[in-house]
Parts: C-alpha cells; sequence; structure tokens
C-alpha cells in the first residue's frame, strides 16, 4: 500500500504564507554600494549620473533566501512517512486489538501497526482514544480497555500488551464496543487489528463497529496458512507427530523441534507440505537418550502456544522438600533446600513442608530429603511408612548424617561414620569428577557430566550388594549415588551434600536433570488418568507457550474438560488429580480453526496488511538542509561584499553546496546503522541492556538507550558511545556503568555462569537496573513484574531495598528532580539499602516499575533544538542522573551540607 506523509506539527505550514512577505523585504534590502576611494577633485564633477547606485539582490540569491526559510519551516511542520499511508485525519481513534493466541507469530507486527497509527497524534492531546482488545485477561475474566484517553497513554498501554493463551469472546467484544462508542456525538475512526475467526462473530462486531464510523481491518496474508501441533506422542523409537495448517495453496517446508526442559533444542527436522496438503503425520525416529530429553515439539521458530505440543509428565510431578519454611530469603544461600528448590522449580512447583505433613498428603512421589532437616524418630517412621507405601526418599548427605546417633535404617546403604575428602590443608588430592552411570539406574541412557568436583563424601561400607544398589559411580568407583527398594517403594543416596560445601552437584547443569529424572521414575507423574477422574489446573500456559502458575481452585472432569473448546474456562496447561497423576491440554488438539479470509469475510470493506515498517521522520533532514543553506548565503554575501568573482569561487561553492545537501543523507544512514556494529571511541561510555529474548523489547531497550546516550552528549560531559544488548553468559559486563534490565514474560531464572557474571557485576561496583514495567498496577499486592524479578533475579545476592528518599544522591547527580517518571508516573523507586562505601556509595541494584526505556524511545528528536514533551522530559533527566550516579557515584552528596557552609563563609567575612 502507498505510504502517506503527514505533518506532526502542521501549524509550523502557516508560516508559510509569510514567504511573499520576506521576498518584498528582500527587494527592499539590496545590497550596500560598493565603496571606491577616489581623489577629493572628484567631487567638482556635478555629473549625478556618475554617482553610484545600490545594487540589487540578484534573483538566484533571494531564491536561496526563500529557500532557506521553506526548509526551515518544513523542518518545524515535522514531516513524518506513514508506513501503511493510514491517512491523518481529526477524528477520534478506536483502536480494536485481537489478542487471542492465533495474534502470537504476528503480535510485534501487530504492535507495531498499532503504535505507527497513534503516532499521527501523538501531539494532539485533545484527540479521544479508545482501545478495546478481544480476549479476556485471565485475572479479571474481563476484556483489557481503555475508554476516551490520550495517543500517549494509549501508547503506554499497548506497548504492555500481550496476546491470550485462548481465542478471543467476540460477543463480550460487541458489548464493550457499545459501552465505549455509544452516546457520544463523534464519527470515530476504528482500525480493527485482527487475526480472523468464525465469520459469524466477525460479522457481529463489525456490524456494530460500523454504526459508529469507517472500519479499516488489518490482518496478515500470511495467517492463513499458520501451522499448529494438533498430536505428538513418545514411543521406544522415537516421536509420533501430526502437524496441521489452515491452507494448502502452496508447497511450504516447516522446521520442527524437540525441546527438552531447558528449552534448549536437542533435535530438529524439516516437515514439508505438498500443494494442497493439510497435515502431515509422520514418526521421527531419535535414540532413546534424546527422547527422554524431550519436553516439547515445537513447528516453526517461534514459541508460540499453537506451534508448540507439550508432554505430560514433565510439569506436574508430585515433589516434596522437607524444610521448615520455603527457603526464599538471602540467607537462604547458606541452606541446602534453597539449592534443591531452584533445581525442582524449573520443571515443576515443589511442596516445601515438614515430614509429617508431607508423607500424610501426599499420595506417593518423591520427598528430598536435604541433611540440615533434622527429623525426630516420629517424623523418621511417617517417612518409612511413606516410602514402603510406593514413595521415593531422596537424601543427601552431610554433618548431621555422620553425627547420627543409632541405627539409620532410611539409608539404602551401611555408612562409614567419617566423612571422605578429597583435599584440603592436609590433603594433597584433587577433587574427585562423576564417573559411569549404571544400568539399572534411571540415568543409563545418559552421558556422564564433566563439570561435577566431588570434594568430600560419604563412604559406603562394602557388602555383597553393594553394585547392585550403586547407580553413579565417581572414576574412582566408590559410590556417589546408591539405592534400594522399600516395601513399594524405594530409598536413594546422594554421597555427598545438596549445598556446595561438599560438592557443585547441585549447582551443575545435570542437577534438574537428575531430579526430573528420578521424579518420572517414582510415581509422581505418568500414570493413565481414568476418564471419569476430577483434575484441577495448576499451570496454564500463554499465547507464547510459557508455564504460569494457576491460582484457581476450579474441578474439571476429565471426560467433559477433553470435549471444551479452548477457552478462558478450560485454558491449555497442566492438570492435576488429587493422586498426583497430571493431564497436559494442548492448544492446537482443541483450538477451532478460522474460517477463509479472501471468501468468508465479503462484508469487510476496507482490509489492510500489517505495518512493515516504522514511520520515517523528515525533520532533522529539512533543518540539516536549512542550516546548510544558510552558512553558504553567508559565504556567498561575504564574496560579494568583497568584490570577489563569484565565478573564480564557483568551484569552492559547488563544492560546499554539494557536501551540504549530502549531509542529511549521511546523518540518515548513520541512524540506520546497528549499535554493534559502529567503531568503539576511545574514552566513550557505552551503555548496555540485558537481551530479555523478547525481539519487541529489546528493540525498544536499545532506541531508548541511544536516545538518552545522545541527550546525555548534549547535555553533559559524557562522550556516549555505542549501545549494546548483552547475554550475561558470554559478555564481558564489567564494562558498562549501569546494566538496564526490562522484565518480560519469556524470561527465565538465571542460574550457573549468568548468576555468576551478574553477581560478579554488582559485587565490583555496577549498577543494575530493574524496570519491571508495570507500575500501572496500583494494588497493594505484588505486581506481575516485581513477582517475575523475584523469578528471573532471585538467585543474585544483594542487600535490603528500600524507597528512595528525597535526600537519595540521584535526585541531585546532575538535574533536581523528585519524581522518576517514564512510561508511567507515580511508581516508586527502590535502591539498595546500604550502599558498598568502597564504590563511593553507588547502590549495586535500583529497581522500578515506570518503564523508562519506552519513554526514552519516545525521544526520536530529543536535542538542543528541540522541545520535548514534560513527562519525556522528566524521564530523560531521570535517565541522565542514573548515568552521571553510576559515573561518577556521591560526588554531590555534600550538597546536604551547602547551607551550613554558606553560614560560616558569611560568619569568617
Amino acid at each position: 500500500m502507498d505510504s502517506f506523509l503527514f505533518f506532526s506539527n502542521p501549524l509550523a505550514i502557516f508560516l508559510t504564507m509569510s514567504l511573499p512577505v520576506i521576498w518584498l523585504l528582500l527587494r527592499m534590502m539590496p545590497l550596500q554600494p560598493k565603496r571606491i576611494f577616489f581623489p577629493a577633485i572628484q567631487l567638482l564633477k556635478k555629473n549625478r549620473e556618475d554617482q553610484p547606485k545600490p545594487r540589487d539582490i540578484p534573483l538566484w540569491l533571494k531564491i536561496l533566501r526563500i529557500a532557506i526559510f521553506f526548509f526551515l519551516i518544513l523542518g518545524l511542520a515535522k514531516p513524518v512517512l506513514q508506513a501503511d499511508g493510514t491517512e491523518r485525519t481529526l477524528q477520534p481513534i478506536t483502536l480494536v486489538i485481537d489478542n487471542g493466541v492465533d495474534a502470537a507469530p504476528f503480535w510485534d507486527r501487530r504492535l507495531r501497526t498499532a503504535e505507527n497509527i497513534l503516532k499521527l497524534y501523538m501531539d494532539v492531546d485533545e484527540l479521544p482514544v479508545n482501545v478495546i482488545t478481544t480476549a479476556p485477561e485471565y485475572d479479571t475474566g474481563e476484556l483489557g480497555a481503555l475508554k476516551m484517553v490520550t495517543p500517549r497513554q494509549a501508547m503506554s498501554f499497548i506497548q504492555n500488551l500481550s496476546p491470550q493463551g485462548w481465542g478471543p469472546d467476540y460477543d463480550a467484544a460487541v458489548r464493550t464496543a457499545g459501552e465505549h462508542l455509544y452516546q457520544t456525538d463523534y464519527i470515530w475512526q476504528i482500525h480493527w487489528l485482527g487475526s480472523g475467526g468464525h465469520a459469524e462473530k466477525i460479522s457481529n462486531l463489525y456490524n456494530r463497529l460500523s454504526d459508529y464510523g469507517d472500519v479499516i481491518y488489518y490482518h496478515d496474508p500470511a495467517m492463513n496458512m499458520n501451522v499448529s501441533m494438533t498430536y505428538a506422542s513418545r514411543d521406544p523409537n522415537g516421536l509420533n507427530f501430526v502437524v496441521s495448517r489452515r491452507y494448502g495453496d502452496e508447497d511450504a517446508d516447516i522446521p520442527l523441534f524437540a525441546l527438552n526442559a531447558d528449552g534448549d533444542i536437542v533435535a530438529q527436522r524439516n516437515v514439508s507440505f505438498s500443494h494442497g496438503r493439510l497435515a502431515v503425520e509422520g514418526q521421527w525416529e531419535l535414540p532413546k537418550e534424546v527422547v527422554d530429553q524431550v519436553d516439547r515439539l515445537r513447528a516453526t521458530a517461534t514459541p508460540t502456544l499453537l506451534q508448540t505440543w507439550n508432554f505430560s509428565n514433565r510439569a506436574d510431578m508430585n515433589i516434596g522438600i522437607l524444610a521448615r519454611e520455603m527457603p526464599d530469603q538471602k540467607q537462604d544461600y547458606l541452606n541446602d533446600s534453597f539449592y534443591i528448590a531452584r533445581a525442582v522449580e524449573a520443571f515443576t512447583q515443589p511442596t516445601v513442608g515438614r515430614a509429617a505433613d508431607l508423607s500424610k498428603n501426599m499420595a506417593g512421589g518423591l520427598i528430598v530429603w536435604p541433611d540440615s532437616y533434622l527429623a525426630n524418630d516420629e517424623e523418621r517412621e511417617a517417612l518409612s511408612e511413606w516410602t514402603e507405601a510406593g514413595g521415593t526418599l531422596l537424601r543427601f548427605a552431610g554433618v548431621n548424617m555422620l553425627n547420627f546417633e543409632g541405627e539409620d535404617r532410611l539409608l539404602p546403604v551401611e555408612i562409614y561414620r567419617s566423612g571422605r575428602r578429597f583435599e584440603g590443608a592436609m590433603n594433597w588430592g584433587t577433587p574427585a569428577r562423576v564417573g559411569a552411570f549404571s544400568a539399572q539406574s534411571p540415568y543409563a541412557s545418559y552421558p556422564a557430566p564433566q563439570d561435577i568436583n566431588v570434594t568430600q563424601q560419604v563412604l559406603a561400607r562394602p557388602t555383597l550388594d553393594i553394585d547392585e544398589k550403586t547407580w553413579v559411580r565417581l572414576e574412582d568407583e566408590t559410590p556417589l549415588v546408591t539405592a534400594q527398594e522399600k516395601g513399594n517403594g524405594q530409598i536413594v543416596l546422594v554421597h555427598t551434600s545438596a549445598d556446595n560445601s561438599w560438592s557443585d552437584f547441585t549447582i551443575s547443569k545435570f542437577f534438574p536433570t537428575f531430579l526430573n529424572a528420578l521424579a518420572a521414575t517414582s510415581g509422581s507423574a505418568g500414570a493413565i488418568l481414568n476418564e471419569t477422574a476430577n483434575v484441577k489446573l495448576a499451570q496454564y500456559f500463554d499465547a507464547f507457550g510459557q508455564d504460569i502458575v494457576s491460582q484457581r481452585n476450579t474441578t474439571y472432569d476429565l471426560r467433559q474438560l477433553k470435549s471444551m473448546p479452548l477457552s478462558i474456562d478450560a485454558p491449555a496447561g497442566h492438570y492435576v488429580a488429587a493422586s498426583g497423576e497430571d493431564y497436559t491440554r494442548n492448544a492446537g488438539q482443541v483450538f477451532e480453526a478460522v474460517d477463509n479470509l479472501d471468501t468468508d469475510y465479503y462484508f469487510l470493506e476496507d482490509i489492510r496488511a500489517f505495518s512493515e515498517g516504522e514511520n520515517t521522520t523528515f525533520g532533522v533532514i529539512f533543518l540539516i538542509i536549512a542550516l546548510g543553506l544558510f552558512v553558504l548565503d553567508a559565504v556567498i554575501t561575504f564574496l560579494l561584499l568583497r568584490g570577489v568573482k563569484l565565478r573564480r569561487a564557483l568551484p569552492v561553492l559547488l563544492f560546499f553546496t554539494i557536501f551540504h545537501l549530502t549531509l542529511p543523507t549521511a546523518v540518515l544512514a548513520q541512524s540506520d546503522i546497528s549499535s554493534d556494529s559502529l567503531t568503539a571511541q576511545e574514552n566513550a561510555v557505552d551503555f548496555a541492556y540485558i537481551i530479555t529474548g523478547n525481539e519487541r523489547q529489546d528493540a525498544i531497550s536499545r532506541k531508548g538507550l541511544e536516545n538518552l546516550g545522545r541527550l546525555a552528549k548534549q547535555r553533559t560531559t559524557i562522550e556516549f558511545g555505542n549501545v549494546k544488548g548483552v547475554d550475561p553468559v558470554r559478555d564481558d559486563l564489567n564494562i558498562y556503568p549501569f546494566l538496564y534490565w526490562p522484565m518480560t514474560s519469556e524470561q527465565t531464572a538465571i542460574d550457573g555462569l549468568a548468576r555468576e557474571n551478574l553477581q560478579d557485576y554488582i559485587d565490583n561496583g555496577g549498577l543494575l537496573v530493574f524496570d519491571t514495567r508495570d507500575a500501572r498496577f496500583t494494588s497493594g499486592d505484588i505486581t506481575p513484574g516485581q513477582d517475575k524479578m523475584r523469578t528471573v533475579a532471585g538467585a543474585l545476592d544483594f542487600a535490603a531495598m528500600s524507597p528512595v528518599g528525597k535526600d537519595h544522591v540521584i535526585n541531585r547527580s546532575y538535574y533536581l528532580i523528585q519524581e522518576y517518571p517514564g512510561a508511567y508516573t507515580g511508581g516508586p523507586l527502590w535502591a539498595e539499602q546500604s550502599a558498598d562505601i568502597d564504590y563511593d556509595g553507588v547502590p549495586s541494584v535500583i529497581v522500578g516499575g515506570n518503564d523508562w526505556a519506552a519513554e526514552w524511545a519516545n525521544a526520536e528528536n530529543a536535542g538542543v533544538v528541540f522541545t520535548l514533551p514534560p513527562q519525556t522530559e522528566q524521564a530523560m533527566r531521570f535517565g541522565i542522573n542514573l548515568t552521571m550516579l553510576a559515573l561518577t557515584g556521591s560526588y554531590k552528596a555534600d550538597q546536604i551540607h551547602v547551607d551550613n557552609i554558606l553560614d560560616r563563609i558569611e560568619t569568617n567575612d
């Protein structure tokens, strides 16, 4: 579709009416006459005809000066080329956004289209905007909507929208549209960013919207070809699957990925669709050790729910941890139950409690017993009975086990009461490595991990059956993991501790796999549910396939659940029965495909495609041209007054003209260059953000920090360099003064090398800025962004947080500020309570939720020439203060004593 040019500051165009006046003024102010020194005798001549006359300005010079004013006016009018050709009018706007499960594959383009529409009106605060979504939110059951807000408020709202894991509710959208548009005198311009659906339901909403204005329907032509995973299963020879697509008008190759519980790809292949074929059924032959790792199948590279098949027996395992309380505090880094809980949370939600409670409430499953939990005789008896009934008891060794008095009957083997050390002050040995896995263990198909070092272990007494009981050995053949059946259950012992004092087993990448494989064979999952069983939703899937813990207590009849369509009342997710068995409901097997947009939607009069790109702004280019012509005019005027022939200066003027006319193009081209490709400048400060995996959010972070850096360079002595998206696992973090880390739903908990690098960064003077982007949630409960931050960064160790007071140095590190606005305002700012004095008062962590990068990114024309909107200006000032704090520390903290210093000066005077 053709692009459309508009002016974001159209009132400046009226200045073109002054061009004729400027032309007349140029005619009235000719060049000064040329001065000629001559003998005074010439005054005796009375011939007035020889007197010099004022020289008129040449026509070409008048045109040049008119051009200067013309380009200046164009620059002030800020012309913008609209990407999708949407015309700018002064009609109020209603945005209808389909945010159901089938919107996920094209979500970025959908939001970009909505943003491009709103950017046409960002300077018109009086223009009312309505926003209506069509899929209900899980927490409220209501559609997300805004009524009669400004374009800027609508922009902030849509930037934080996410698709839901179920289809749209068009009946509810009809009611919401009536409430928003009824009883108004406006004729609305209505933009519907659609996903298709049943033509009858689409028609009902379209007719309601058409009552209040013209409706433009946007869609992506490729969405009619969306593929989905409609079936998958495991067998000893590999994986069985069925991949479907909506329409088969052309040949297509679809990539198919097998992923493990960590999201890593363990196998990949292509599925080929021939012309007219709508489904491909096949068998994927894979080694057993690979099949055992597969947690889900995904068609297409984009992680979306319809294209993903989640297998059962992976997410709803019945696992308990013996502990007095849930290990989630900072001091629990010294608690062995903390490491166990973190590993279990990688694939399911554990139950933490005392032995009496867990053995009573858990029907089978796996109970993990860390050495720090001291069980009395009654608890030991309860655990023994629970194990004999069919449960699996996993124990970890430690000091308490060595010091236990009496016979310990909850061990698979006899042990020596003195531990074995491989290294220490009086020991010249080196840490032991893991050797082979025995064939009778659940780990027979796994390769031995090479990243585990054991420095101390509990030795098993040699017996005739020790080989049969040994699952894992060290390289010196001593047992590391042993097991023995007990009644209908089993007892498993890890001969080292669950914390990192004896080994790094529990912080290794293999540890979650170790627990997962044991739980899968412990009766905690995998049983076939009876069709009449009652199940409860434990975790539901969002539109991108992420697991979210459900807070509902709704119970479903399994047979009825299987026949229910995908909806907010019966979402895709993991369902669990009281006995511990689980059922995974996948979206692809129950989602109803849409009708054909080309044939069934005959009533849509204006159909357009989603925007391919963003709007292009030309204001800066025209201002640069005006400045260059002004300098050219000054040079020409100087030459004329000096009597220089322009023919002689023509080569210089020609070069000067070409240089200035190509400068805007060079500037525009440079703005398109990725920051990664720019040459690093000496002494320049680079800004960085943590890569979240959400392409849209990462683009906002990059753009926002680029605008902040350019403005900081103009207003301060900071020499801004580049913006870099960093991965804590592979990038050097210590070269950046601060790291901006926005929270998104795609992120998962950090561990391993990422945690170590980030901990090292904040321990050595780095500033980590968390943006939870959720200041719009004003309830007293924990907000979604804060909850996500706890999940993602909970492994980091830093001091307690407290609200930033008015005397905090960040309020005066450059500007004097008291608020910290971003796209949202009013959200509190938190900083680490006790900053290390070695780093001049710079806190290690700052937390807020105002979505700063989103507002920084709005300052596209940030510069000395431009006046920023008040909220954007305040957001940029906070960003500059943040940067100065990270770079200079508390050098302005002594300003609190200014009054006392001035009093002393006056006294001395």
